[in-house]
């Protein structure tokens, strides 16, 4: 688990005994990233019983698209935080939660690629995520 702000921390959480640490860390509400196609979208039950809400924000890398962003943006401000974002590596979720942030304290795009090295992540070669955020930064001017 990162912890990217005081109330939301990413990472990719699965097994009953990570989830229950999840939720003994404070946080309320887990929004699961991976669309069911993908083979790696958490059960709701396996969530809810660690007495976690549970959200699924399907998001597939080749086709993220602001629209999906701003569905994020929806979800996360609707849920009650502490947040925990999770996805099968933690990078869509790191991408979508510092994007977030990005556009809230207006970052540059370095300083989103700053915030992501500093959690120990990075894009690799011809990574479609990486791509999005470059449009993204890109449309707001940044």
């Amino acid at each position: 688990m990162l912890q990217v702000t005081e109330s939301l921390a990413i990472g990719n959480a699965s097994k009953e005994a990570e989830l229950k640490t999840v939720r003994e860390k404070g946080y309320q509400t887990l929004i699961d990233l991976c669309p069911s196609s993908e083979g790696n979208k958490l059960d709701e039950n396996l969530v809810t019983s660690q007495g976690l809400q549970y959200v699924n924000v399907p998001v597939n890398p080749k086709n993220l698209s602001e629209e999906v962003l701003d569905t994020f943006k929806q979800t996360l401000a609707q849920y009650p935080s502490p947040t925990y974002l999770r996805c099968a590596s933690g990078l869509r979720a790191a991408v979508l939660t510092l994007l977030t942030l990005a556009d809230q304290q207006q970052w540059s795009q370095a300083e989103y690629e700053q915030k992501l090295a500093s959690l120990g992540l990075q894009h690799r070669p011809n990574c479609p995520l990486k791509e999005f955020v470059q449009q993204h930064f890109e449309k707001r001017g940044m």
